[in-house]
């Protein structure tokens, strides 16, 4: 189990040779995580992984500058895409990642489920039922009220219609039956 101490230690003596800044160890693996880059959520594979950032591939890349968000089990990094070739792309994370505890994570197994290292298989926590935030509570809360205050108007106007027409045929029939009357 190599650790961060040794992974910025471990170096290309080559570019140290070269003049030019020794690059950090870069562990290959393949591990499947989620990624959010912009809107929305594809899966990735990562294909290895240094103490300050990895090189991953999926279908559509993000272009260098874009920051991104990998989550893989309870891990989460957080980084800026620093270059893009093809379908891969390498990242440079904001933190110094626990590389050991992102390869040894709980690998998926389906929907709302993952299987730890020992083979047990465990719940997702995303795939709970969430309650509402407060400012979710507060807007639902106000299209309910909007809603019921469009009933009442609605209501009012239809009471007070029909009020009004009640009057005037109360008022045409007594024309009526007085014309009537004055005619016979």
């Amino acid at each position: 189990m190599m650790m961060a101490q040794d992974m910025l230690a471990t170096h290309d003596s080559a570019g140290a040779r070269d003049g030019f800044k020794p690059r950090e160890y870069r562990r290959p693996v393949i591990i499947e995580a989620r990624m959010r880059s912009g809107g929305g959520w594809v899966t990735v594979c990562i294909r290895n992984i240094s103490l300050h950032g990895l090189m991953a591939q999926t279908g559509t890349p993000p272009p260098p500058g874009t920051y991104i968000e990998i989550h893989r089990g309870a891990y989460t990094i957080v980084g800026r895409t620093v270059w893009s070739r093809g379908r891969k792309f390498g990242v440079r994370t904001q933190n110094a990642l626990d590389v050991e505890g992102i390869i040894s994570n709980p690998v998926p197994v389906g929907r709302g489920a993952a299987r730890l290292p020992d083979g047990q298989v465990i719940a997702d926590r995303r795939s709970d039922i969430r309650r509402p935030s407060a400012t979710q509570e507060y807007e639902k809360s106000q299209l309910l009220s909007r809603r019921m205050q469009s009933l009442i108007f609605v209501a009012a106007g239809v009471c007070a219609a029909w009020l009004l027409a009640e009057i005037l045929f109360l008022q045409l029939s007594d024309m009526a039956t007085a014309v009537s009357k004055g005619l016979s």
